[in-house]
Order: structure tokens, then sequence, then C-alpha cells
């Protein structure tokens, strides 16, 4: 599937991201309140964005990309192999190419164990969309990814568990630079 345009590759990220990232996805996604993730979206009302959210949705299903489950007669999106892979060349596409502003972005975390998985899955999609491991909960790139940050706190219910930072300093940044080919 070709995704057209920076908006069109950039809600399927989100859409196809969001998906992978819960492994299964309620409907509850449409709920006005999760419309706020997709600020970036030119329309002025809410029912907009809600529309074009659900058009995109169904083509995502239509194309395979997603699939619809019913459990206890609730509906959940599932992300197929097909939308794995779309996603992977999404993030790739994202992020090569770019041209370094000298600024880091750096990711820290404390996750009480209770919440190990949301912490596993959090280090995966960090290391999925190509940041480097710093230490155990601190993690970093070169690459722009504010609302990639926001997106996963929300999706996981972290909060201020996740912090986001960016700074002109890193130390041992050589190794760093030489990693991201900068």
């Amino acid at each position: 599937m070709k995704i057209r345009g920076q908006s069109g590759k950039k809600i399927a990220e989100v859409i196809l991201g969001t998906v992978a990232l819960a492994g299964v996805l309620s409907v509850a996604l449409l709920a006005p309140n999760a419309i706020q993730m997709f600020k970036f979206l030119d329309y002025k009302s809410k029912s907009r964005k809600k529309f074009y959210i659900k058009s995109r949705i169904s083509k995502f299903i239509e194309e395979g990309l997603l699939e619809v489950r019913k459990v206890n007669g609730k509906k959940y999106f599932v992300i197929t192999k097909r939308g794995s892979l779309l996603l992977q060349r999404l993030r790739r596409q994202k992020l090569s190419g770019k041209k370094w502003d000298q600024r880091w972005r750096i990711v820290i975390f404390d996750i009480d164990e209770r919440r190990r998985r949301h912490r596993d899955l959090l280090r995966k999609e960090l290391k999925e969309y190509g940041f480097r491991k710093l230490q155990r909960s601190v993690w970093v790139t070169p690459y722009p990814c504010e609302d990639f940050i926001t997106l996963l706190k929300f999706d996981l219910g972290l909060g201020a568990k996740v912090l986001y930072i960016e700074s002109d300093k890193v130390e041992y940044y050589k190794k760093f630079k030489k990693e991201f080919g900068l």
C-alpha cells in the first residue's frame, strides 16, 4: 500500500503504531479525548478529524493492514503482519535523510516493577523508532520525536513517569554520532 502525503504517512504511523503498541486496540481510540493525539490534522472540527480517522481505519482494514476481532461483544483492532511491515517502513523513511539540528532528544523513565510489561513495551518502541540506549532507562536520538513520545505516554498511561528532554550536549556524544551516522 502506498501512503501519500506527509499527513497521510503521519496518521498511518500513529494509527498502526498505536495498535501495534497496545497489541490490540479497542474502538475507544475513536473517543473524543483520543482525538487530541491527532492534533497535526488540519481539520478545524473534532467531528471532521474523527470522520477522517474512522475512514483511514476502514481503509487499513480493507488493505489488510488491520483486522477487526470481536471479544465479548466489543470490537478490537489488531495489526496484521502486513501492517507491521508498513509501520517499520514508515518509521525508517521518517528517520532517513533528516538533517541533524545539533540537538539530542533524551527519554528517561522510572517505571515501577508492577508495570514491567509497559516498561518493556516502551523500550521496544524506543528501539524500533531508532533510539539508542544510553543507560537502562535513558534513551537518546538526534531526531525530533516529541509527538511520538507523547503518543507512547498516552497509550501506556505513563504520564510523568516518562520525561522527554532536548539538549545541546550528551556525554559520549561521539559514540552516538557514529551510531547515527552524523
